[in-house]
């Protein structure tokens, strides 16, 4: 889980710093630098592991988060930081109980532990739920590079999965 979020926080660091070199609003570089990093982190772990480490594990995100880092370093260095935004109490206020929210209903509702330990969907994801989660778990659990589905042994994952 740290390793995780190290991980996430060096794509986000690394997506912000990167939109220093346009010129954008506010909104616009935390909407382009959340896509931005986590596609550069997503990529970046990804070769690493097919051409440097050959797994895809804790090596790998360790040191695309290590890179991604060293860059957003030096995007801040040469770019400097943006300007700090300012919101009024009332706008903050909305914005944290409108993320509490949707990460309660996605802890609560989205996945759900069951009674034998596991976890079920509790709402309809739209049927491939059960599909992407195989995918994660193939990935988390069982070194599954080059990708295969985690049901159809020895079969190619035809499937974008950057995504998962």
């Amino acid at each position: 889980m740290i390793i995780a979020l190290v991980f996430a926080a060096a794509c986000l660091a690394f997506g912000f710093a990167a939109t220093l070199a346009f010129k954008l609003e506010a909104t616009e570089r935390v909407a382009v630098g959340i896509a931005a990093g986590v596609l550069a982190g997503g990529w970046l772990c990804l070769l690493l592991s097919w051409f440097a480490f050959g797994a895809l594990d804790a090596a790998p995100m360790l040191a695309t988060a290590l890179i991604l880092s060293i860059a957003a370093l030096a995007l801040y260095k040469k770019f400097g930081l943006p300007k700090p935004v300012s919101f009024d109490k009332k706008t903050l206020a909305i914005l944290a109980a409108a993320a509490l929210l949707f990460l309660l209903l996605n802890w609560r509702v989205t996945l759900e532990p069951n009674a034998a330990g596991g976890a079920a969907s509790v709402i309809n994801v739209w049927g491939d739920g059960p599909f992407h989660y195989g995918l994660v778990d193939s990935f988390a659990f069982g070194s599954n590079l080059p990708p295969e589905y985690p049901v159809l042994a020895g079969a190619k994952l035809g499937y974008p999965f950057l995504m998962d």
